[in-house]
């Protein structure tokens, strides 16, 4: 018979006591437990972290139309303050002047959602319970009938439902030929 190495003995020696113990076991490393708990950990944190930065993104677009509602406003309130909205709208009407007014009011709807509400000249009959909502020239006479006749002087701008500037109007006398709200 041949003679077999120690070292290969040894080896065929724990390979037999190997098999009778059953299926190799995994070996635990040192540390893992602790890794394990550092992943779930990183997890954790890597979610919360994505959840805040969703908040702040929503926050930063929150904060981003705030702005510029507000500059929107100090924009048409400079508008009003300075008169430019009245003047714009009370241009006379003419051949030159059409365009120029089509194509401004049509930039302050597009950008501003304004509208002018009235046209200068326009007569309008309106009940007297309305009357608050027109600045009457001075020297006119708050009439006595339930149904007012006004003759418009400035257009008043509107921004949606809001009421920005009132239209300027003076009392006339009533007719029946005006045009109601």
């Amino acid at each position: 018979m041949k003679k077999r190495s120690k070292a290969r003995a040894r080896t065929k020696a724990r390979g037999h006591r190997r098999a009778a113990l059953g299926p190799i076991r995994k070996r635990r490393v040192p540390g893992a437990l602790a890794l394990e708990g550092a992943m779930r950990q990183l997890k954790r944190a890597v979610a919360g972290t994505v959840s805040r930065a969703d908040a702040v993104l929503q926050s930063s677009d929150a904060i981003a139309q705030l702005a510029v509602a507000r500059t929107k406003h100090a924009v048409v309130q400079s508008l009003i303050d300075d008169g430019l909205l009245t003047a714009l709208h009370n241009l006379t009407p003419g051949d030159e002047t059409a365009p120029v007014q089509r194509m401004h009011t049509r930039w302050l709807r597009e950008h501003f959602d304004l509208a002018p509400k009235y046209e200068p000249g326009a007569l309008v009959e309106i009940p007297r319970s309305k009357l608050s909502s027109f600045e009457l020239t001075a020297g006119s006479e708050i009439p006595t009938t339930d149904i007012c006749a006004l003759q418009i002087k400035a257009s008043g701008w509107t921004c949606g439902k809001r009421q920005l500037c009132k239209p300027l109007a003076s009392v006339v006398p009533f007719t029946g030929r005006g045009s109601g709200l």
